[in-house]
């Protein structure tokens, strides 16, 4: 079944964030949700939610939040992008170099080892 299109997530935070000043009644999305949106949306944002809500949203159940939000929060005019993580690749030689301070041995020991290592498990299969 596909719902309305202005009954999304997203024009539920343009709602909270003051683009629109369309009424969402009986939307209740989880709240989780959007407080990880509004949170990627502003750092200000972040520390507000962190402040309030997150310790509010158990002692005070039938709180309503979203309007909380639109009352508290800054206006928000630019679009909200994911924050995803971003992966840093780490070189052999890099990584030797951190093992062997580790372990307080040479790299060309750490090597070794690595050799060794991967000669054992060929023959093993």
């Amino acid at each position: 079944m596909m719902k309305n299109k202005d009954d999304s997530l997203f024009c539920f935070l343009d709602w909270i964030t003051k683009k629109t000043n369309k009424k969402f009644e009986d939307y209740n999305p989880p709240y989780f949700l959007i407080n990880r949106w509004l949170s990627m949306a502003n750092e200000s944002y972040c520390h507000i939610i962190n402040l309030t809500t997150n310790k509010w949203l158990d002692v005070y159940k039938d709180f309503d939040i979203s309007s909380f939000y639109r009352t508290v929060l800054p206006k928000h005019t630019k679009r909200i992008n994911y924050i995803k993580k971003t992966s840093k690749e780490i070189d052999s030689d890099e990584e030797n170099y951190i093992t062997a301070s580790r372990f307080e041995c040479s790299k060309r020991e750490i090597d070794f080892f690595t050799k060794t290592l991967e000669e054992l498990n060929n023959s093993n299969n």
